[in-house]
């Protein structure tokens, strides 16, 4: 045990990897609140200050404002308002109403571009550019275009167009579901697969097999063990990593195992977590803004997990078989740390991980391996039927255990993060109760009232979501919530539980203790053009509650006190979509 803290602290890769991180991240809460990023900066100088060497402190500092200034650097870059000159944009995504382009290595919003541009075609494009930062994505700004030329592709091989045909080929011998987890789990397009079946997916735990990480890498370098050139391996693992999108996970997954293969070669000892901070080092330092990015955070954590626990699980577990051990420990180890970010994120947490790692994974895992067979093999008739045909048997298979599960298994349970507080605080209270610290038995007690009261609002509050281009909102009362959404259809994409619910446009009425709730179309909001707007109405006073900015609501509601929505730069860009104002009174 000894060995093992002496072992992390010691190791400077794990404070450099994480000064990087944490420098990167107080870019984005400097630019969300300034006295806040100064607060953080502060406190972190301080602490290693305190904790560490002069010598040692100097190279972490270094480290933290490099961070700080490569996020700086990329976010910094803009472009002028109106772009009269074209610029040569390349298509990366197509989200529906916009095209996501890359521009000199940042991503920006193009609106206007016609539908028949594909992913990875490159454009011209001018028009009116608007500065809006989303973090997450590492998205600058959109650009409103007024004119557009498509350019001639010249690459000889376009990724996008072999995905495409393979697309085309598999579905013309297998169901379109089937074909949708077939490109998920083999090439990373999860595009094509329903938001039913991914919610399924989620139920079970089993969703992060449709990314390509760590798990497809792992796979892939276990087919290429034949080959008895190690440098031929990397060379196909790492076009494999450029042909799938080249996620943060499956980057990190790569640099990892190449550090394993290069470390047997010169032999040297293998140390899993110096790989992982020198991955981090290497993804934070080409892409900053992957500090906020949800796949990279969650990649990270969960390895960390497995990395910490993983060992220590399966010595608790040692009477279980070894498939079920390996199984649950692996499950386990990995929800440790992720589920601390993920459940506060998604308020949810799978019933069913451990069922479902032990049974689909292995299927998904037969899967990769014939789904890569069938894209070598597809332009040679025979083989490639050869390759349906027990692609076809797995996937039947596979669909009939998914079902089962679907049915047997309870639904994901919905907690906040006042929960994963509560587990950390009753974790902590039995480590330091084992340790004799007995006088703290009555602190898990203590916080079991506070997580009632966090529950249960004395006063009305009401707060503002986030439902990718629109907004909603939620009223809480009380031990009541209720939603305030444009239509049905955006159900699935709130996230946070409510009692009841207020559909636009089906002039609902719903009380809420001394409150009722109505949908008011008699207030002029043309100028707001699509804003939530709420107006409550206490006595004598009328307040304006929206995420407009207050100096422009000020000069519409002269009698009326306004209160602004902030804090929602931090990692999603909101469009405005609603139009009608709701009256509370």
């Amino acid at each position: 045990m000894k060995k093992e803290n002496s072992f992390i602290i010691g190791n400077p890769l794990i404070y450099y990897s994480l000064a990087l991180f944490l420098g990167a991240v107080s870019y984005v809460i400097f630019y969300e609140d300034y006295f806040i990023g100064v607060a953080f900066a502060t406190s972190f100088f301080f602490i290693m200050a305190k904790t560490t060497g002069s010598k040692f402190f100097y190279l972490i500092s270094i480290f933290f404002i490099l961070g700080l200034f490569f996020n700086f650097a990329y976010f910094s870059f803009s472009l002028p308002y109106d772009c009269k000159n074209y610029l040569k944009v390349t298509v990366d995504e197509d989200t529906g109403y916009c095209k996501l382009c890359k521009y000199k290595g940042r991503y920006i919003n193009v609106l206007g571009i016609y539908d028949d541009i594909k992913e990875g075609e490159e454009v011209l494009v001018k028009g009116k550019f608007k500065r809006e930062l989303n973090f997450s994505k590492g998205i600058i700004g959109s650009i409103k275009i007024s004119s557009s030329k498509k350019v001639k592709n010249k690459n000889i091989i376009n990724l996008y167009k072999i995905k495409n045909d393979i697309y085309k080929k598999f579905l013309s011998c297998l169901s379109e579901e089937d074909t949708s987890i077939v490109m998920a789990l083999c090439f990373g397009e999860d595009k094509y697969i329903s938001s039913d079946y991914r919610e399924e997916l989620t139920n079970l735990g089993v969703v992060h097999a449709i990314s390509v990480s760590g798990f497809h890498m792992a796979i892939i370098f276990k087919i290429l063990e034949f080959i008895p050139s190690i440098m031929v391996q990397i060379s196909i693992a790492f076009l494999y990593v450029i042909f799938t999108g080249g996620k943060p996970s499956t980057i990190r997954a790569f640099i990892m195992i190449l550090i394993l293969k290069l470390g047997k070669k010169i032999y040297r000892n293998y140390n899993s977590l110096a790989a992982l901070a020198f991955s981090s080092i290497i993804l934070l330092s080409i892409y900053p803004y992957y500090c906020v990015n949800l796949g990279f955070i969650l990649s990270y954590s969960a390895v960390l997990g497995i990395i910490l626990f993983n060992k220590k699980l399966q010595r608790k577990f040692y009477k279980l078989p070894k498939l079920l051990n390996e199984s649950i420990s692996i499950s386990l180890s990995s929800l440790s740390i992720s589920c601390l970010y993920s459940i506060p994120l998604f308020n949810k947490l799978s019933l069913g991980a451990i069922v479902g790692n032990l049974l689909l994974v292995p299927m998904y895992s037969i899967i990769i391996i014939l789904g890569n067979i069938g894209l070598i093999v597809n332009k040679f008739f025979i083989l490639f039927k050869i390759d349906i045909y027990m692609l076809q048997g797995v996937l039947k298979f596979n669909n009939i255990v998914k079902n089962f599960l679907v049915k047997v298994i309870l639904p994901p349970i919905t907690l906040e993060y006042i929960h994963v507080l509560w587990f950390i605080v009753l974790y902590f209270t039995f480590y330091l109760i084992k340790k004799g610290y007995k006088r703290i038995k009555y602190i898990p007690l203590a916080f079991i009232v506070m997580v009632f009261f966090y529950g249960y609002n004395f006063i009305p509050k009401i707060a503002y979501i986030n439902l990718g281009k629109e907004e909603g909102a939620i009223f809480k009362y009380k031990g009541k919530k209720v939603l305030l959404i444009n239509n049905e259809e955006h159900l699935k994409k709130v996230k946070e539980e409510f009692s009841d619910k207020i559909i636009l446009g089906k002039n609902t009425i719903v009380s809420i203790g001394k409150y009722k709730i109505n949908e008011n179309n008699n207030i002029p909001l043309k100028k707001l053009r699509q804003n939530l707007v709420i107006e409550i109405k206490k006595e004598d006073k009328a307040y304006i509650v929206s995420s407009v900015p207050d100096k422009y609501m000020k000069s519409l509601f002269r009698d009326k006190y306004i209160i602004e929505i902030r804090g929602k730069k931090l990692y999603n860009n909101y469009g405005k979509v609603f139009g009608k104002a709701y009256l509370i009174k």
